[in-house]
């Protein structure tokens, strides 16, 4: 049973190294690329600077939350480096 095993995860190890190509890098295309609508990045996505106050209705205590930084950009489905528009 442990030789299987073994020979499994053998098999296992090669098929995930033959299918691992690291130094081809897909780029950013308009097929693979998934836009944000509009309404959701208006939902989502906070400048830098922008800055909220929470208060704890049970102690009313208070404590703050800042954007320090923002960034809007395009990734491909990889996680390659980004590419500029």
């Amino acid at each position: 049973m442990k030789r299987q095993k073994a020979i499994l995860c053998l098999i296992t190890l090669l098929a995930l190294c033959i299918s691992c190509n690291l130094n081809k890098k897909p780029k950013c295309t308009q097929s693979n690329t998934v836009h944000v609508p509009q309404n959701a990045i208006d939902y989502f996505y906070f400048k830098e600077g922008s800055w909220w106050v929470y208060e704890d209705e049970a102690t009313k205590e208070q404590d703050s939350v800042w954007v320090s930084y923002s960034r809007k950009d395009t990734l491909s489905p990889y996680f390659t480096e980004p590419t500029p528009d």
